[in-house]
C-alpha cells in the first residue's frame, strides 16, 4: 500500500490475464497503512478506480481510526478470529462481533468473521448478521484441486438443505 507504482502494475496485469478487475478482491491489513496513511489512501483509491474490491483483514487488531472506514472504498470487513474464538465465554467479545456487524452494515460493507470452529459460533455470527465465515468449522487450508472438489461438495450440500428446509416449512 505504500507504492505508488502498484496500482498501474495491478492494471497491466489484469489486461493482461483477461480477469475481471471485479473479480479480484484484495485483502489489506491495518497494519499495512500505518507507515503513511495519506500514501496508502491515494494507493487504495486508485485500485478502487480500478474496479478491483478491497478488503480490510484482521480487522480490529491494528490501530486505524474508524474515519478509515468512513474514507476508504472497501467493501468489506473481516473480523480478526481472536474476537470469534473467544466469544463463546467472553461477552466482550460477543458485544464486539455484534456491534461490528450492526457498523458494518450500517456503512454497506460485506461482514466476514475468522477463526469459526464450532456449529455454535457460526449460528452465532449468522444471527448477529455477518454474511460470510470462514475457518476450521467447515474446513482446513487445502491444495488447489482438493478445494474446487470442497467447493463443489459444500454447495451441493447446502443445495439440498435448503430444498428440505424449503419442504418442510
Amino acid at each position: 500500500m505504500q507504492d505508488t507504482a502498484f496500482p498501474a502494475r495491478l492494471q497491466k496485469l489484469l489486461e493482461a490475464s483477461g480477469v475481471a478487475a471485479s473479480a479480484l478482491e484484495l485483502e489489506i491489513t491495518e497494519s499495512a497503512m500505518m507507515l503513511d496513511p495519506a500514501r496508502a489512501l491515494r494507493v487504495i483509491q486508485e485500485i478502487d478506480k480500478l474496479g478491483v474490491l478491497i478488503s480490510i483483514d484482521d480487522f480490529g487488531t491494528g490501530y486505524s481510526s474508524l474515519g478509515y472506514l468512513r474514507d476508504l472504498p472497501v467493501h468489506s470487513l473481516k473480523l480478526d478470529k481472536s474476537f470469534v474464538m473467544g466469544m463463546r465465554n467472553n461477552s466482550d467479545d460477543r458485544v464486539i462481533v455484534e456491534s461490528t456487524a450492526q457498523m458494518a452494515h450500517a456503512l454497506k460493507l460485506e461482514l466476514v468473521a475468522e477463526g469459526v470452529e464450532t456449529e455454535w459460533d457460526a449460528q452465532f455470527l449468522a444471527a448477529a448478521g455477518y454474511d460470510y465465515a470462514q475457518g476450521y468449522h467447515f474446513s482446513r487450508a487445502l491444495p488447489a484441486d482438493k478445494c474446487q472438489r470442497w467447493i463443489v461438495d459444500f454447495n451441493a450440500t447446502a443445495m439440498i438443505d435448503e430444498d428440505y428446509a424449503s419442504r418442510t416449512a
